[in-house]
């Protein structure tokens, strides 16, 4: 119940006495600047504590940042598939969409597919995405565009700005030979609701 210089003084004594939660809760209050001033370097060193005692959020939170190079630390693929497939294999949604996305960037499209429909059971919107990109461009399957809108527009439903612009172009060029202008038009309305500046256009 404690909150802000509080809450992170009893934190720190209990991540120093061994908590785990204690030690991902004391990283969050660093990264967000929650009672404390912001310090990425202090918030790193306790999640990779938190991670490395079996943290599964932990976990999920590393493997995110080694995989984009995010608070500090440099972009690391081998340590970022290292703790987002410990964190994907205990269901969080995250992570396995995140270590799709890690597998369709170096091209490991079997297991791109793999992660990216877990994630997707659990309706997370990047696996959407991803899944619309590897149906679209062919990316270990064969190509299939309207199994590609498909995905796409449930990114878009879930309220992706960029799927809804994507979707709006999609069905406005008739690329994949579907075109439906009231359609289109949806799609432009909810990616500019959003401030998408190509939505805008």
């Amino acid at each position: 119940a404690a909150s802000g210089a509080k809450r992170v003084m009893l934190l720190q004594k209990a991540a120093d006495a061994g908590s785990v939660d204690a030690m991902y809760d004391l990283a969050d209050c660093y990264i967000d600047g929650l009672g404390v001033p912001k310090n990425e370097e202090i918030s790193i060193k306790w999640m990779i504590k938190a991670a490395d005692n079996d943290h599964a959020l932990a976990q999920a939170a590393m493997g995110v940042a080694y995989c984009f190079g995010l608070y500090g630390i440099e972009q690391n693929y081998p340590l970022s598939e290292k703790y987002l497939k410990i964190a994907a294999e205990k269901n969080i949604t995250d992570a396995q969409a995140c270590l799709a996305f890690l597998y369709l960037n170096i091209e490991n499209y079997g297991q791109a597919i793999v992660w990216a429909r877990k994630a997707a059971q659990s309706e997370n919107e990047h696996a959407f995405t991803i899944l619309g990109q590897i149906y679209m461009d062919g990316l270990g399957v064969d190509r299939d565009p309207i199994e590609g809108l498909k995905w796409y527009e449930k990114a878009a439903d879930k309220g992706d700005a960029d799927s809804q612009n994507l979707v709006g172009n999609l069905h406005s060029d008739n690329r994949i030979g579907v075109c439906d202008l009231a359609k289109s038009f949806k799609y432009y309305q909810m990616a500019a609701a959003q401030n998408h500046i190509y939505g805008i256009f």
